[in-house]
């Protein structure tokens, strides 16, 4: 469940408590969560709901500018009408983590095995490399393709393909 900068900021400020989305099948659980760039999104309630007996108060909850805004989103995409209740939900626990670098030996151990399947299982070994760019740049991130390594980028704020090949 994907949302726009404005809408989680809103999230998270405690403007906004309720979602709408049009989808084939839900893509969250009731007692969820939802990483975002904010932190985590949980999931309240999830229901099925008819467009045409939505309020211009259901549009005002999901930040809507009016009614017909909200059902002109239903009226553009496919699939099932969804109102999906939801409040922050606390920072996201990876940064936590990101934080602690000290491992212990079990830990160190148990991470090389890991690593040790992934390189096993693979045509050619391929995570001490991918570790030593990684340790290179800190900070940055590329997707590696099936073309190979690609140039180094920042991480993007909004995710596109676009602003990361930019850099």
């Amino acid at each position: 469940m994907l949302f726009r900068r404005a809408d989680l900021d809103a999230i998270f400020a405690g403007k906004i408590t309720t979602a709408f989305r049009r989808w084939k099948r839900p893509t969250v659980k009731v007692g969820g969560t939802v990483r975002t760039a904010l932190g985590l999104v949980a999931i309240d309630a999830i229901e099925v709901v008819d467009p045409k007996a939505l309020t211009e108060a259901d549009a005002a909850a999901a930040n809507y500018p009016n009614l017909a805004s909200l059902q002109a989103m239903f009226a553009s995409q496919d699939g099932t009408c969804y109102r999906i209740a939801l409040h922050p939900g606390g920072p996201d626990p990876r940064d936590a983590l990101q934080q602690n670098d000290a491992l212990s030996t079990a830990d160190l151990d148990a991470l090389t095995a890991k690593l040790a399947r992934l390189d096993a299982g693979a045509e050619t070994p391929w995570t001490d490399a991918v570790l030593a760019l990684i340790e290179s740049y800190p900070g940055w991130f590329r997707p590696i393709s099936r073309h190979g390594w690609g140039k180094i980028a920042p991480r993007s704020r909004s995710g596109s393909e676009s602003s990361r090949r930019s850099a």
